[in-house]
């Protein structure tokens, strides 16, 4: 077996692996509502991760019966694939910013995602299951003009119990009363 066809094996057991623990984290994020959070790495950058090793070996790993200029333009094709993916990646993630606080027992924790986007501003809310997992609230707040009020230190966590969390923030509008979310944890 030549070096070629090794490399293409590994592009193929890859592929397989990639397509594998893309289907566990879909299944997971849609059915569980866990996500994976390592560090400041989210989902969607592990599953930005997991599409540019798909795309990847899909177009190293075939090679079409060498056909030299297809295999030029399927991989032409691929880097165009992940250049879009990344840009798109890096518009629509590169601005979260995450924020934790631990209950007074110190048993749960809560994660703040706060996001900006042009003029809309808004935080998600996860449960820190573990070291590597969050769970995924459904709860979010929204603010004006991409106001951060996290960010901005214009906010006040009160633990109502080691399940329960009042936040009061800064809406950004200018206001100078607080808006109030109360937040359960599971």
């Amino acid at each position: 077996m030549s070096i070629n066809k090794n490399n293409k094996i590994y592009f193929k057991i890859i592929l397989i692996i990639a397509i594998f623990f893309r289907g566990v984290c879909l299944l997971s994020n849609k059915v569980l509502l866990l996500n994976l959070f390592i560090f400041s790495i989210n989902q969607t950058t592990i599953n930005f991760i997991l599409n540019v090793l798909i795309i990847i070996s899909i177009a190293w790993g075939f090679n079409l019966k060498d056909k030299k200029a297809v295999r030029i333009f399927l991989k032409f094709i691929a880097m165009i694939f992940i250049a879009l993916l990344a840009l798109i990646w890096i518009f629509f993630n590169s601005e979260k910013r995450y924020f934790y606080f631990t209950s007074p027992d110190g048993s749960n924790t809560l994660v703040v995602e706060e996001k900006s986007f042009l003029l809309a501003g808004g935080s998600s809310f996860y449960q820190r299951n573990n070291h590597i997992l969050v769970n995924e609230l459904n709860e979010f707040i929204t603010t004006d003009d991409g106001y951060r009020p996290f960010s901005d230190n214009h906010y006040e966590v009160k633990w109502l119990d080691n399940k329960t969390v009042e936040l009061h923030y800064d809406y950004g509008s200018g206001e100078a009363a607080y808006h109030i979310k109360v937040i359960k944890l599971n």
